[in-house]
């Protein structure tokens, strides 16, 4: 896939590239075992990444707890440090930018964290809370303005009158309110890439349809791009054009997201959707049960990470990691059976 991103590195419309990205975490050995193995370990939370993501779409990434989803949106906006691999935001490589740069790049870079309970800050107003960006950033010059600023971002978000909610403490709204007030101090830097880490997972059903309809409005009104982290099929496809299916730090598939949902090609892809629940028993599903636990990070399988739990392996895929190739416009698979 290297090459087709190198093709299309100098296009106005890509706003975000990853190649060959790699997330690694030394893990911390005894003296004895260290002396034994000789060599280093590590939790290869993202283990050679690559795809891109067109201004204006909402790509997302799906997959279970502890695939390095997570890590990885994490690492696009300069929150966690990158072991190898490039980072292209708007055509310029951001990988290995020193702090003052990548502070300044933070404005166009957001994300919203997947727990609204634990990410805002509990001693602060809400006023407080979606002033700080603009205070950090320098980005108003007077209090009026600043307190404008605020307004126009609740208002925004749907948290009106604004006087209902400007003097409040985050214990005192629910947890609806509360990730609108996570969003509210987003947008307060006028973004252009935003990464929502499991934005809905942690609220009420009733109040999921709500902020994705939300986040939809923003995205127009604000012209935003989204890395739509979620382990929650239904919701991929509600929300996004695009998605891609991330097992044990790797994309196994990749594509619009209803082709890789309808027409799944990929093993994994096929036992993730056969689960997801069915109310037409016209469209009912034959479920596909992946043996066996997943493999831990630190000692990932040589060759496709999933052949230890796949039905159909064969002998290249324990030997032959597969490359993520395109098999239709637009459709990439890793997968030596296809």
């Amino acid at each position: 896939m290297g090459d087709i991103l190198h093709a299309i590195e100098s296009s106005n419309d890509v706003i975000m590239m990853v190649e060959d990205l790699k997330v690694w975490f030394p893990v911390r050995a005894g003296l004895i075992s260290s002396i034994l193995k000789g060599e280093k370990i590590f939790i290869k939370a993202v283990d050679g990444v690559s795809f891109k993501i067109n201004k204006g779409d909402v790509l997302s990434l799906i997959g279970e707890s502890g695939c390095g989803k997570s890590t990885l949106g994490k690492a696009l906006v300069g929150l966690v440090d990158v072991t190898s691999g490039r980072i292209i935001y708007r055509g310029r490589e951001i990988t290995s930018l020193n702090r003052r740069s990548i502070l300044e790049l933070r404005k166009e870079l957001q994300i919203i964290m997947q727990d609204p309970y634990e990410s805002l800050p509990p001693h602060m107003t809400v006023f407080d809370i979606v002033a700080e960006p603009l205070l950090v950033n320098k980005i108003v010059s007077s209090y009026d303005e600043l307190e404008n600023n605020v307004v126009k971002a609740l208002e925004d978000v749907g948290l009106t009158p604004y006087q209902d909610f400007i003097d409040k403490f985050p214990h005192q709204l629910s947890g609806g309110q509360r990730q609108r007030v996570a969003i509210a101090s987003v947008l307060t830097l006028k973004p252009k890439f935003v990464v929502a880490d499991e934005p809905v997972s942690m609220l009420d059903v009733s109040v999921r349809a709500e902020i994705l309809k939300l986040m939809l409005r923003l995205k127009e009104e604000f012209d935003l791009t989204y890395l739509f982290i979620t382990h929650d099929i239904s919701i991929a496809k509600y929300i996004s054009n695009r998605s891609a299916i991330m097992y044990l730090g790797s994309i196994l598939e990749m594509g619009d997201t209803e082709k890789v949902i309808e027409e799944p090609i990929h093993p994994y892809t096929k036992a993730l959707i056969s689960v997801v629940p069915e109310f037409n028993p016209k469209t009912l599903r034959k479920k596909i049960i992946l043996r066996g636990e997943v493999p831990s990070p630190i000692n990932k399988p040589h060759g496709c990470p999933l052949h230890p739990r796949c039905p159909f392996n064969q002998e290249i895929c324990k030997i032959k990691t597969p490359e993520l190739r395109e098999l239709e416009a637009g459709h990439y698979v890793a997968c030596h059976l296809v």
